[in-house]
C-alpha cells in the first residue's frame, strides 16, 4: 500500500514538473482522488512579471502579455480602461477584458480552448483557431478567428464576426 502511494506521488510530481517546463498542461494530477491542481501562468502586467492562477490588471489602461499561453485554471482580469492583452501560445484559461474598449489577441498559430470575454464597450478580439468560448459582451465588437469549432456569442450590441471557417456556433449580427 505504501509503495503504491509513493508511485502515485512520484507520478504526480513528474506530471507537475513536466507541466511547469512546457507550460502546456492545464492541470497537474494531484493523486489519491484529489481534484487537479492548477498550474500557474506567468505574464507581464505593465512590464512587471506576475505568476499565479489570477493575473489582474488595474482600472487604468493595461498592457498584459502572456508569452507562454494561459493555462487552464488561470483567470486574467484586465479591469477598466482600454487594455491590450497579448497571448503567445494557447489559451486554455479565462481572459476577461473588463470595462473599456479592449484589444485581445491570441497568436494566430495557437488554439483558444478557454473562455475569452470582451467585456463592456466595443472590443477587438483576434484569435487563432477557436475551440472554446468567445463572449463579446456589451458594445459593438469585432471578432476574428481561424477555424471556429467553439462558440462565438455576441452577448449584446451589433457585432461583426470574421471566422475563417464557421463550423461552430456564431450569434453575431454580421458574419463575414
Amino acid at each position: 500500500m505504501i509503495r503504491i502511494r509513493v508511485i502515485r506521488i512520484c507520478a504526480a510530481a513528474a506530471v507537475l514538473a513536466a507541466s511547469a517546463l512546457t507550460g502546456s498542461a492545464a492541470f497537474a494530477a494531484a493523486g489519491n482522488g484529489a481534484p487537479p491542481v492548477p498550474v500557474p501562468t506567468t505574464c507581464t502586467v505593465n512590464d512587471v512579471e506576475v505568476t499565479g492562477t489570477t493575473i489582474a490588471g488595474t482600472d487604468a489602461v493595461d498592457d498584459i502579455e502572456c508569452e507562454n499561453g494561459v493555462n487552464e485554471g488561470t483567470t486574467i482580469t484586465a479591469g477598466g480602461g482600454g487594455d491590450r492583452i497579448d497571448i503567445t501560445g494557447n489559451n486554455a484559461g479565462t481572459v476577461d477584458g473588463g470595462a473599456g474598449a479592449d484589444q485581445i489577441d491570441v497568436d494566430g498559430d495557437n488554439l483558444a480552448s478557454g473562455v475569452i470575454i470582451g467585456g463592456s464597450e466595443g472590443d477587438i478580439i483576434d484569435v487563432g483557431d477557436n475551440a472554446g468560448q468567445i463572449l463579446g459582451g456589451a458594445g459593438g465588437d469585432v471578432i476574428f478567428t481561424g477555424a471556429n469549432t467553439g462558440t462565438i456569442d455576441r452577448e449584446g450590441d451589433s457585432d461583426v464576426c470574421l471566422p475563417d471557417e464557421a463550423a461552430g456556433t456564431t450569434t453575431c449580427e454580421t458574419v463575414v
